[in-house]
């Protein structure tokens, strides 16, 4: 890493420390995420099929037929699937769409210049898995539901068009910030970990705060993140539930491990120590700050809402 500038306050010779720490970690780490594979001209979107029954319709006019993975999709295209169907939709973008059984999804729009990218989708029926790498502001990504559309500039979250509610669709947010836009013009922001049940033509509720943890319990999604894993995509990050409250415990090897941050000593001798110690970047950067400026923690297994203190 190097030797601090010489001249700095202790302040500032912290502050250099942890950005280098930071980007020597960020570099290890890298980006696990490949782009997007195409397999056909110059078509902006492909179909994989999970599992059958999948069918598509290049147009409204047009019939139906059996999708097949690496299918092409344009503008138009409508991907449905029967009661044992289960189909995955990937964009130019890095983005895709999966949609459950007895579902129907349409591509509205795909534009593809560098700095307006759009993605608009519409899903009619059915439950569809949406993850959406980060996007310039001047770059959308939009789905359209019967009771309200979800604009997002980076997410993952569920549009669940098949609860039992009649005219009704669940949206939840795992992670990210999604803005559902009703057709009378009211606006609601849903934020990772809140979840909502909007009945068309009825005033929209106050979200429910259900937590990441929580959501990601949830077979439908357990099963996307798994799949999102699989396929490189980053992982759910379940810190953006909300700030770290409740009641936080350690293990006692993950006590004997952390103890360095509770010993005095100057910060570059736990930072030398977090570089040749066997925990992830992760939660060492994680364990560093929170030794400056929280209580010692107890022995013990991790409680509360926020899962284990492990990555």
């Amino acid at each position: 890493m190097g030797r601090l500038p010489r001249g700095m306050s202790g302040v500032r010779r912290w502050v250099w420390a942890a950005a280098a720490a930071l980007g020597l970690m960020a570099t290890a780490c890298g980006s696990s995420h490949p782009a997007t594979t195409t397999t056909a001209g110059d078509d902006l979107a492909h179909l994989q099929i999970i599992s059958t029954d999948v069918t598509v319709q290049s147009d409204a006019t047009a019939t139906a037929t059996s999708g097949s993975s690496g299918q092409g999709l344009g503008v138009g295209s409508t991907v449905a699937t029967n009661d044992a169907g289960f189909a995955e939709v990937g964009f130019f973008d890095g983005s895709l769409t999966r949609v459950d059984h007895a579902a129907s999804f349409t591509i509205v729009d795909l534009q593809n210049p560098e700095a307006s990218k759009v993605v608009h989708t519409d899903l009619t029926a059915g439950r569809s898995w949406n993850r959406i790498e980060k996007l310039s502001e001047s770059q959308t990504w939009e789905l359209d539901t019967p009771v309200a559309d979800a604009t997002v500039r980076g997410t993952a979250f569920v549009a669940d068009c098949a609860i039992d509610t009649p005219d009704a669709c669940r949206f939840a947010t795992v992670e990210g910030t999604v803005e559902l836009r009703l057709p009378d013009a009211t606006l609601v922001s849903l934020e990772a970990g809140e979840e909502i049940v909007i009945v068309k033509d009825q005033p929209p509720p106050v979200p429910t705060t259900t937590g990441v943890a929580t959501l990601l319990t949830d077979p439908w999604v357990a099963q996307n993140v798994q799949l999102d894993h699989d396929g490189g995509q980053p992982d759910i990050e379940q810190a953006a539930a909300g700030p770290l409250d409740g009641t936080w415990t350690l293990t006692a090897a993950e006590d004997a491990e952390s103890r360095v941050f509770r010993e005095p000593m100057t910060f570059r001798s736990a930072l030398a120590r977090v570089l040749r110690g066997p925990m992830t970047s992760r939660s060492a950067l994680i364990r560093l700050f929170r030794g400056r400026t929280s209580p010692r923690p107890k022995s013990g297994k991790l409680s509360g809402s926020h899962g284990s203190a492990k990555d």
